[in-house]
């Protein structure tokens, strides 16, 4: 469907984002010079590819930097004083947290002293209670303000990605959609929210481990090195076992990943063939293999919630345990007079108020892994390289005569099934070429080497003497129409998809030019003329009337040349007949190269060229060919 909608318009909506287009045709998308930098670094360095620890951890640094450098925002000041302003207050919130249990400290031993009927403390334990309250609502208060600050640099990481992804997919061969299937493709590029997932892990991970850090090391001044010791032993330990949890947990959260994404794939290719299921009573089937996919889910989502539930009970069981054990050595250390009642009330306060967020630390490892793996592959994606790329130094095609010029063509989709052999033939301005021959000779393989949607094995093709490959390709492009056999709209009005064709034109103009190719009355005729909706895919209109309409879409884009494939072929011959009109006024300023199976479609054709694996057996006007090739002649028979 790419190459449909590119030869209609070849200009997104924008002027920001058509600048941004400018500059990723090179296929080169979002942070350019770094993904170039990594394409390079993939290509040269012969460790990356290697097997090897070494390599691997490699590979996941590039993609970890690379997928960060979408977390910056480099293009918006606004959105850098954010992310700096919650970095800062990350830092006030680790001073906070310790500033906490020494507060409590101070109150529990200011009750003391009133329960002991000290009455000239009661003043100084409300200020404490005051402050503790004050304190305890800076620490959520700086939480809620990072969520706050955090969403628009979110927002723009995600937008920034997808949109990344989705010029990619535009701007991949047709090798790449040709072997992937929309649905794996919609399931991959949904993964835009891997980089601002992936950093708001990190944005959890390094503050608990701050905070875990500065405890020790307060521990440390109040109950020396063998408690310290202790303390960190009990800390580790949980990290440690954290660990090896989520990585079991990432391993079954990638199988549901992949469980998710295969349903995904499959609702999406389903709903995309529904007619084909319709026709073929395939119904019940499709369905049952849906609910496969769903049952598949299921099963994985249920294995996750075991393990994570059940391991979270052991967590739980070992953090207690600790607890148990820490708090009552340094209870019986009060009668001795090694600690204080101070020093427990910190010591309780601390390993309160670290639960919370080293529990959580299970969920934020499960959490950055799984974006890892999210991020592994949109990064594969985006590392995707097309095999139509631009020259070093290609140029502008600023005006386009149209003539056309193919010599010595060879192509094939495979390495032993050659399509086109030395093709060679030249169409000119004012003159209409047709393609005539069996299904499969490689007659539509024409368009798309003209168009670039695959690039010649050997030979050349040129447009005005100039080789289409030394051309940049949205220049090529917007000289180059096509309207393909079975055209695919996008869901709106008729208006809606003209206007997609040259945004810049008035209704009138439209109206007008429509009226002088013979169309009006054609739209007119649809139950709501021009503001019929045309349902997803165009399938509210019949397959003549979507011809119609992309014929027309592909006249007031205004390109040089018109590649039209099977374009009457759904048409009925009343219609038939307006379009042959249009044709000729077509015929007087453009070049028109059309593929047909209607002998009434070639009849007034200028130059008729018959096809056979692959090569031009035959050429030359319709009646003369009938005369002199039987293998043409049969094909009206």
């Amino acid at each position: 469907m790419y190459v449909e909608l590119l030869s209609i318009s070849a200009k997104p909506y924008g002027a920001q984002f058509k600048a941004q287009l400018s500059e990723r045709i090179t296929y080169k998308p979002g942070r350019a010079s770094l993904l170039s930098q990594i394409q390079e670094k993939q290509a040269n360095d012969c460790t990356i590819a290697a097997h090897t620890l070494v390599a691997e951890l490699q590979v996941w640094v590039v993609q970890f930097w690379g997928l960060l450098s979408y977390i910056w925002p480099s293009d918006s000041p606004r959105l850098q004083l954010c992310l700096l302003a919650r970095l800062v207050l990350v830092l006030l919130q680790r001073g906070v947290n310790i500033l906490l249990p020494h507060l409590v400290a101070r109150f529990t031993q200011g009750l003391s002293e009133l329960d002991k009927g000290d009455g000239s403390s009661t003043s100084m334990t409300l200020h404490l209670l005051l402050t503790f309250v004050i304190f305890m609502f800076l620490a959520t208060f700086f939480e809620d303000i990072e969520g706050l600050l955090w969403v628009p640099v979110a927002q723009n990481s995600r937008l920034s990605l997808s949109r990344d992804a989705e010029t990619h997919c535009f701007y991949l061969d047709s090798d790449f959609h040709r072997e992937n299937s929309i649905g794996d493709i919609v399931s991959t590029v949904g993964k835009s929210r891997a980089p601002d997932k992936l950093a708001a892990s990190v944005f959890i991970l390094v503050p608990t481990l701050l905070d875990l850090l500065f405890t020790i090391c307060d521990i440390s001044t109040r109950f020396g090195r063998l408690y310290t010791s202790m303390v960190a032993l009990h800390s580790t330990g949980y990290i440690l076992i954290t660990i090896a949890i989520s990585t079991q947990l990432a391993r079954l959260g990638k199988i549901q990943d992949k469980a998710r994404s295969d349903k995904v794939a499959l609702r999406a290719n389903s709903f995309g063939a529904c007619s084909t299921i319709q026709i073929f009573n395939a119904e019940s089937e499709i369905v049952e293999r849906l609910g496969e996919a769903s049952c598949n889910e299921n099963h994985a989502e249920y294995n996750v919630a075991i393990w994570r539930h059940l391991t979270n009970i052991g967590q739980d069981l070992y953090y207690l345990t600790g607890f148990l054990i820490l708090l009552g050595f340094s209870i019986l250390g009060i009668p001795s007079g090694r600690y204080t009642t101070n020093d427990v009330a910190i010591l309780l306060a601390y390993l309160l108020q670290q639960r919370r967020p080293l529990r959580s630390l299970g969920d934020c490892c499960r959490r950055f892994q799984s974006s890892l793996s999210s991020s592994k592959r949109i990064w594969g994606f985006l590392m995707q390289k097309s095999n139509i790329v631009e020259v070093v130094g290609a140029t502008d095609l600023q005006s386009c005569d149209g003539h056309i010029t193919f010599h010595n063509v060879n192509f094939g989709y495979g390495r032993n099934t050659p399509t086109l052999q030395n093709l060679t033939f030249s169409s000119k301005p004012g003159r209409t070429t047709a393609f005539v021959g069996p299904s499969g000779v490689g007659k539509t393989t024409i368009f798309n080497l003209l168009f670039r949607c695959d690039d010649v094995q050997q030979g050349t093709v040129k447009i005005d003497g100039r080789d289409v490959r030394d051309l940049k390709l949205q220049s090529l492009r917007r000289h180059i129409a096509i309207v393909p056999q079975d055209p695919v709209l996008l869901n709106g009005t008729v208006m809606d998809n003209i206007r997609l064709a040259n945004s810049n034109i008035g209704e009138e103009d439209i109206f007008r030019k429509a009226q002088v190719f013979g169309f009006h009355e054609v739209f007119m005729d649809l139950p709501d003329g021009y503001d019929t909706a045309v349902g997803g895919r165009g399938l509210r209109l019949s397959g003549g009337e979507r011809q119609m309409v992309f014929t027309f879409m592909a006249v007031l884009k205004g390109a040089k040349i018109i590649l039209l494939d099977e374009a009457t072929a759904a048409v009925d011959p009343q219609r038939e007949k307006q379009f042959r009109v249009a044709l000729k006024i077509l015929k007087a300023e453009r070049t028109v190269i059309l593929i047909a199976h209607r002998d009434s479609t070639v009849r007034d054709v200028d130059d008729i060229h018959f096809i056979q694996n692959g090569t031009i057996i035959a050429s030359g006007r319709h009646d003369e060919l009938v005369r002199r090739s039987k293998e043409y002649a049969s094909m009206w028979l």
